[in-house]
C-alpha cells in the first residue's frame, strides 16, 4: 500500500515540476510538436492528392465499370448464368448484359407513324440509371425509361403508355406486333443522347424470341406463320424386291456414313402386316436404316431425305420411307397407335398396301396438311371430319380426318382386286395413320426439342436462349476494379475499364505513402536526438533537485520513471497541439478564397494578396493518422531514455555540490 502511495506521489511531483517550470514545459511541447507537425501535414497532403485523383472517377459510375467481351476464349453467357457469374467475381455489385434491339415507338392510340428507337437491357439497381436520376424497370414489368430527346419526339410523359412495335421477317414473309409499355422515367443527360430507352432484360429476351419467330407467352404472341420445327427421324424403313436386294457393298457404303442397316424387327413386321397384303414378307426384303448411336448421343435423329438414302445403294428400285416408332395418343377420348406413313404417290410400294391411298403423299404440290389423319378401320372414320389430338396433358390440336379414295392402278403394278381391310383384333390398339412429319414433331416434343403453339397449331423449335458476348460489370468501388479485371482476363475475356487510371492512382498512393514514411522516420530520428539534447540540458540544470530527491529516498528507477513520464506528458500535449494546428493548416490550404472574392466589386490589397494563396486539398484524418500521433509521443519518450539513465546514475552528494559550485 505504501509503495502505491509512493508512486502516486511521484506522479504528483512530476505534475508540480511541470507547473513550476511551465514556460520550459511549453517550450519543449512546441519543439516536439514542431518536429512532428510536418509529418502530419505531409500525410494529409498525400491523402488529399489521392482523393483528388479519385474524385473524377468517383463522380461517374464509369469509374467502377468494367466492359467484358467474350472475344475468342471467354465463355458466352445466358441470362440464367448471370447470378453465378457475378458470384464468381470478387467485389462485384451487378452484372448487366450489354444488349439492345431496334423498335418503333408511338404514343398509345396512334395507329400510324412512330419513331425509330434503340432499347437497351437493364436490371433493377443499374448504376447508370441511378446516376441519371431514374429508377430502372422492376422485375418482369412492362415499363420503359426514355431519354428526354425520345420522350419529347414521341410526346410522352411519365405514367403514359407507349406502343412498342415489333417486327420480324423470315423467308420473304413479314409480321408485326404491338406491345404496350408504361413510361416509368425520363432522364436528362448530355452524355446520353439520341432515341434510346431502357427496358428490363426479360423484355429484351422476349423481343428477341419474337424476332426469331418463336411464340411469346408473356404477350400472347403466336409463332411466326410458316415456321416449323425440323422433322427428324429415328431411321428409315427400306423396302426391296426379292430380285433387287441390298448388296454387301451397299451395307458398307451406308456403314461408312455412320448408318447402321439391320433387318426389320419383329415388331416392325407385325405392324406392317396390319397394313400390307398377306405374304409381303415373301415378296419383299425389309430393312431398318438407323443413325449410329454414340455414348454422347444415344437418341440421334436423322434429317436426311429418303432419296439421300436410296442414292447410296446399288439397288435400282428400293424405296425408303421415314420412320419413327409409333406411340399411343388420345384421339377424341380413345387411345390410338399413331403411325407416320408418307412417301411419293406413284411408287410400286403402294401396290403392296391393302389400302394404297392410306399412306400420305410427299409429291411436290400435293403434300397434305400436317394435322391430318387417316384410319385403316372405316368405322373409326365414320361420320367424323375432325378429331382432337391430345398433344400434352393440357394442350390439344385438331386433326382433319381424310377418307382414302377408291383405289386406282399405281406405279408399275395395277391393283384390280384389293384385299379387304384387315380387321383389327380387339386386344390390339387401333391404328391411326398420320403424316410422317407430325409423328416426327410429336417425337421431338417428347424429347424436349420442339414446342407446340396452340394458337397457330404449329410445332416450332425450342427457343435458343440468348447468348451475351458483352457484359457491363460494376465493381463495389473503384478499388475493386483491378481484381475484377484480373479475374476476367484469366477467364479469357477482353476487358475495357479505367484499370490503367486506377492502377496509376494506387501506384501514386503507394509511392507517396513510402515518401511520407521515409520523411517520418528521418524526422523522428532527428526529433529523438533533439529531444534527447533538450532533456539532457534540462536534467543537468535540475541536478540539485534530483540529488535532494535521491537523499530523501527516491530510488534510481523512480528517477528514471519520472523523467520518462515528464517526456511522455510532453509528447501527448505535443500530439494534441500538432493535431489542432494540423487541422487549421489543412483547412486553410483547402480554402479557396476566389469563390468568396468574386462577389466583391471593389478589390482591395488584401483580396489581391489572398488570391496568391496556394490551394491544395489536404485531408486530415486523425484515425488514419493515429500512427503519426503515436510517433509524436514515441519521439518524446525515446528521446528521454539517455536523460533518464543519466539522471538515475547521478550521485546525490556530487549533484548537490556541483549545483552549489555552479
Amino acid at each position: 500500500m505504501q509503495s502505491i502511495h509512493r508512486w502516486l506521489y511521484y506522479h504528483w511531483l512530476v505534475v508540480l515540476d511541470l507547473w513550476r517550470l511551465r514556460r520550459s514545459f511549453l517550450l519543449h511541447v512546441v519543439i516536439v510538436a514542431g518536429i512532428c507537425l510536418p509529418i502530419l501535414i505531409l500525410g494529409a497532403l498525400k491523402r488529399g492528392h489521392v482523393a483528388q485523383l479519385r474524385e473524377d472517377l468517383l463522380k461517374s459510375v464509369t469509374g467502377r465499370q468494367v466492359i467484358a467481351y467474350a472475344a475468342q476464349n471467354g465463355r458466352m453467357l445466358e441470362s440464367g448464368d448471370l447470378s453465378d457469374f457475378c458470384r464468381d467475381l470478387p467485389n462485384v455489385d451487378i452484372v448487366l448484359p450489354e444488349t439492345f434491339r431496334a423498335v418503333l415507338l408511338r404514343k398509345a392510340g396512334i395507329a400510324e407513324g412512330g419513331h425509330e428507337a434503340t432499347v437497351y437491357a437493364t436490371l433493377p439497381g443499374d448504376p447508370m440509371l441511378q446516376e441519371l436520376g431514374v429508377s430502372g424497370p422492376q422485375d418482369h414489368s412492362d415499363t420503359i425509361v426514355l431519354s428526354r430527346a425520345l420522350a419529347d419526339k414521341v410526346g410522352l410523359a411519365v405514367g403514359e403508355h407507349v406502343d412498342v412495335v415489333l417486327r420480324r421477317k423470315q423467308a420473304g414473309k413479314a409480321d408485326s406486333a404491338i406491345v404496350s409499355f408504361t413510361v416509368s422515367g425520363v432522364f436528362d443527360a448530355s452524355s446520353v443522347g439520341g432515341n434510346i430507352g431502357y427496358i428490363h432484360l426479360s423484355a429484351i429476351e422476349d423481343i428477341e424470341r419474337y424476332v426469331r419467330g418463336n411464340a411469346v407467352k408473356r404477350w400472347t404472341l403466336p409463332t411466326f406463320a410458316g415456321m416449323s420445327a425440323a422433322d427428324r427421324y429415328a431411321g428409315y424403313i427400306v423396302f426391296c424386291r426379292n430380285n433387287d436386294d441390298l448388296r454387301p457393298e451397299d451395307m458398307k457404303t451406308l456403314s461408312d456414313r455412320a448408318l447402321d442397316v439391320l433387318p426389320a424387327t419383329p415388331s416392325d413386321m407385325e405392324l406392317l402386316g396390319r397394313l400390307l397384303k398377306d405374304g409381303f414378307a415373301d415378296r419383299l426384303k425389309v430393312y431398318r436404316v438407323m443413325a449410329r448411336q454414340t455414348t454422347e448421343n444415344r437418341h440421334r435423329r436423322l434429317a436426311i431425305t429418303p432419296s439421300d438414302v436410296t442414292a447410296l445403294t446399288l439397288a435400282e428400285d428400293d424405296i425408303a420411307i421415314p420412320w419413327n416408332e409409333p406411340f399411343t395418343r388420345n384421339l377424341d377420348g380413345s387411345d390410338y397407335l399413331l403411325l407416320g406413313l408418307s412417301f411419293p404417290e406413284r411408287r410400286w410400294l403402294r401396290g403392296e398396301f391393302c389400302e394404297p391411298s392410306l399412306a400420305f403423299v410427299t409429291d411436290a404440290g400435293r403434300t397434305p396438311a400436317e394435322f391430318s389423319v387417316k384410319f385403316p378401320d372405316s368405322l373409326s372414320a365414320a361420320d367424323r371430319t375432325a378429331v382432337s389430338l391430345t398433344v400434352s396433358p393440357s394442350v390439344s390440336a385438331t386433326l382433319k380426318v381424310l377418307v382414302p379414295p377408291p383405289a386406282e392402278p399405281v406405279g408399275d403394278g395395277a391393283v384390280t382386286d384389293l384385299e379387304p381391310v384387315v380387321v383389327v383384333d380387339t386386344n390390339t390398339k387401333p391404328l391411326a395413320v398420320v403424316p410422317a412429319p407430325l409423328l416426327a414433331h410429336l417425337d421431338a416434343l417428347e424429347r424436349g426439342e420442339a414446342i407446340f403453339d396452340p394458337q397457330t397449331e404449329t410445332f416450332s423449335p425450342v427457343p435458343i436462349p440468348p447468348n451475351y458476348d458483352k457484359l457491363r460489370i460494376y465493381a463495389t468501388s473503384i478499388d475493386g476494379v483491378p481484381a475484377v479485371v484480373e479475374v476476367l482476363r484469366e477467364q479469357g475475356y477482353g476487358v475495357t475499364s479505367e484499370f490503367t487510371r486506377i492502377k496509376e492512382i494506387h501506384d501514386q498512393d503507394a509511392s507517396l505513402a513510402l515518401l511520407v514514411q521515409i520523411v517520418m522516420w528521418g524526422v523522428l530520428l532527428f526529433g529523438i536526438i533533439t529531444v534527447s539534447i533538450v532533456l539532457i540540458d534540462s536534467t543537468d540544470r535540475k541536478s540539485k533537485t534530483i540529488g535532494i530527491m535521491r537523499i530523501m529516498g527516491v530510488s534510481s528507477p523512480a528517477v528514471s520513471y519520472m523523467v520518462m513520464l515528464r517526456a511522455a506528458i510532453i509528447g501527448v500535449c505535443a500530439a494534441g497541439i500538432a493535431a489542432l494546428f494540423g487541422w487549421v493548416f489543412c483547412e486553410f490550404l483547402s480554402w479557396n478564397p476566389v469563390v468568396q472574392l468574386t462577389a466583391q466589386s471593389e478589390p482591395s490589397w488584401w483580396t489581391t494578396l489572398l488570391k496568391l494563396k496556394p490551394i491544395a486539398l489536404a485531408k486530415l484524418d486523425l484515425w488514419q493518422d493515429r500512427a503519426f500521433l503515436a510517433a509524436t509521443v514515441g519521439c518524446s519518450v525515446l528521446g528521454s531514455f539517455i536523460p533518464a539513465i543519466k539522471a538515475s546514475r547521478l550521485d546525490p552528494f556530487d549533484a548537490i555540490i556541483q549545483s552549489r559550485g555552479g
